[in-house]
């Protein structure tokens, strides 16, 4: 974007919006007298339509203008978006394996019930540690 002459910018943004709004008004009283079957010269005719071309110009040009000036601002809150959705799906992925850990504790801690049943019962059997394989199935 080339940098703007600060001499060449005074007040174009009020002198503009006195302009639309007497487009606005003068636009309002044309529809207010027209209906569908009216007949217009064509001067008229062509007058509405260079003027819709113009001001939808005007208005496609500064609503590309004001794009590409928050373009850096769409882009952080993209970033900050995708980071909470990253930091909340990890989130979820951690508690899931907490869950998992817990389950395979209580499954452990019921194992070593189950023995300490069977002591009782006068079942000889040797608890089973991480990465042991089964003293019952040796």
């Amino acid at each position: 974007m080339a940098k703007k002459d600060p001499g060449e910018y005074d007040y174009e943004g009020d002198m503009a919006m006195s302009q639309l709004k007497s487009i606005i008004t003068n636009a309002q009283k044309l529809h207010d007298m027209l209906n569908p079957e009216t007949n217009l010269p064509e001067w008229v005719q062509s007058k509405i339509t260079l003027a819709e071309d113009y001001v939808v110009t005007a208005a496609n040009y500064m609503e590309g203008e004001m794009n590409e000036e928050m373009k850096p601002y769409v882009k952080a809150a993209q970033q900050k978006f995708d980071a909470q959705a990253k930091a909340q799906k990890t989130g979820k992925k951690q508690a899931g394996t907490l869950a998992a850990k817990k389950e395979k504790e209580a499954a452990v801690a019921q194992k070593a019930i189950d023995i300490m049943k069977g002591k009782k019962n006068k079942v000889n059997v040797k608890p089973q540690l991480d990465g042991e394989k089964d003293a019952n199935l040796q």
